[in-house]
């Protein structure tokens, strides 16, 4: 399946909202009960189906299940970088999945690793990437015209390569 957002609603390919109302705001429901306020937000998918939308504004990660059922992952909504249930998040910027649906949510120079048994656990970082994806057991991270391989632990950052226009990093 082909997924995307607008600023207010969750769609599946082509042109069938899953959920949203057309309103901004931050609304736990099913289908159109629920409310996004996705600006500059992103979604990824795991393998069972489910949808996840990281909301800058609200500063949560929701989950969207396949049958259109909206609720908070983890975040608050608070402005503040917390560790714990449900944990919250600063300035979010990117989020990424692994290959055994680990969720990481990317804030200035932390990962914050998302989970429904810890709520959110901080890997910190020496660079501020503006953009992160994981392959091969390792994330990639874009700043300042370069692309980082950095350690599941965030202790080790190399240049894997330099001077490229790059802002943005997906796994394909």
């Amino acid at each position: 399946n082909l997924y995307y957002a607008s600023e207010t609603n969750i769609y599946r390919y082509p042109d069938v909202s899953i959920a949203g109302n057309g309103t901004y705001g931050s609304v736990n429901g099913s289908g159109t009960a629920a409310a996004f306020r996705l600006q500059n937000g992103k979604i990824i998918c795991d393998s069972k189906g489910n949808i996840y939308s990281l909301e800058p504004f609200n500063k949560k990660l929701r989950k969207i299940t396949p049958d259109g059922l909206v609720s908070n992952f983890v975040g608050n909504g608070m402005n503040q970088s917390i560790d714990g249930t449900p944990g919250s998040i600063l300035n979010p910027i990117d989020v990424t999945i692994d290959k055994y649906d680990n969720l990481y949510i990317l804030e200035t120079s932390k990962i914050r690793v998302a989970s429904t048994i810890r709520g959110l656990t901080t890997i910190n970082l020496t660079i501020a990437p503006t953009s992160i994806t994981y392959a091969n057991d390792s994330f990639y991270a874009t700043y300042n015209n370069n692309i980082y391989k950095i350690s599941r632990s965030g202790s080790t950052v190399t240049v894997f390569s330099q001077n490229i226009p790059a802002n943005k990093i997906r796994q394909a």
